[in-house]
C-alpha cells in the first residue's frame, strides 16, 4: 500500500493537506493480468512501443483509480467501496483537486510514476507471481515479466518519445 500526502487549495483558497491511500492486493493484480488480452505488462509495453499517449494516460487513470481506497478506522481493512451503498470511493477521489495533482505529477515525472506504481503493488507480489508462473497458474502468461514493470511505464514511454 502507498500513502500519498497531497496539498491542494480548498474552494476558499486555503491550503489543505490530506493523506490518500492506494494499493492492489494479489488477487486484484492477478485478475487484471489474466483478464487483459496478452497480459497487463504486454499491454503497457505495446502502448509504449507504439508511443500511444492517449492509451497511456487511460492506463494511468485506470491504475490510479483502481488502486484508490480508504483505510478503515481500525486500520485493518482497505476499503475501495462504501459497504452501504456500494459506490466506489475512487469516484469521489476523481472529483478532487488532489486527483488532478497526483495524475499530473505521475504523467510528468518518470521517477514519481515508477515509485508510485511499484508502491501500489503488494509487498510480496514478485515472489507470488514467480511461484504462479513456475506452477503454470498464469495461463497464457509464459513471458510474464512481473509486476515491477508497471513501475516503469512512464520511463519506457518517455524513452520511446525521443
Amino acid at each position: 500500500m502507498r500513502k500519498e500526502t497531497i496539498t491542494t487549495k480548498d474552494l476558499d483558497g486555503n491550503d489543505v493537506t490530506q493523506e490518500f491511500y492506494f494499493g492492489y492486493n494479489q488477487t486484484e493484480l492477478s485478475v487484471m493480468e489474466i483478464s487483459t488480452k496478452g497480459g497487463l505488462i504486454a499491454l503497457a509495453e505495446k502502448i509504449t512501443n507504439e508511443k500511444d499517449g492517449e492509451r497511456l494516460m487511460k492506463l494511468f487513470q485506470e491504475l490510479i483509480l483502481g488502486s484508490y481506497g480508504i483505510k478503515s478506522a481500525d486500520g485493518i481493512h482497505f476499503l475501495k467501496e462504501d459497504p452501504v451503498d456500494h459506490h466506489k470511493y475512487a469516484d469521489e477521489f476523481k472529483q478532487t483537486d488532489a486527483y488532478n495533482v497526483l495524475f499530473m505529477k505521475l504523467a510528468n515525472d518518470d521517477k514519481a510514476a515508477a515509485d508510485f506504481f511499484n508502491g501500489i503493488l503488494p509487498a510480496d507480489a514478485e515472489k507470488k507471481v514467480a511461484e504462479m508462473k513456475a506452477n503454470e497458474e498464469l495461463p497464457g502468461q509464459k513471458n510474464y515479466k512481473g509486476p515491477e514493470v508497471l513501475g516503469n511505464i512512464a520511463t519506457q514511454f518517455n524513452n520511446n518519445q525521443n
